[in-house]
């Protein structure tokens, strides 16, 4: 359910920015200037913020430990 949410945020705005520019081919009128630009934007922030959301999770991934981290845990790792 959660990738099909994920596709229409995309296709959508696909969807309006092709009509929009069929309308504004034939003649250009403000209304569907201002809905082609609004939907391009939001395009826009979705890639962006999935692809900050995909770098974020990579970053706080928990890092191998040495045997020497087990110091902080009071064991002593030459033994």
């Amino acid at each position: 359910m959660n990738s099909r949410m994920r596709l229409l945020r995309i296709i959508i705005p696909l969807i309006i920015v092709a009509i929009d520019i069929k309308i504004l081919q034939h003649s250009f009128s403000l209304a569907p200037f201002v809905i082609l630009v609004a939907a391009v934007g939001y395009f826009l922030v979705i890639v962006i913020a999935n692809s900050v959301k995909k770098g974020k999770s990579s970053k706080y991934e928990r890092k191998p430990q040495s045997p020497w981290g087990a110091l902080n845990e009071g064991i002593d790792p030459t033994l």
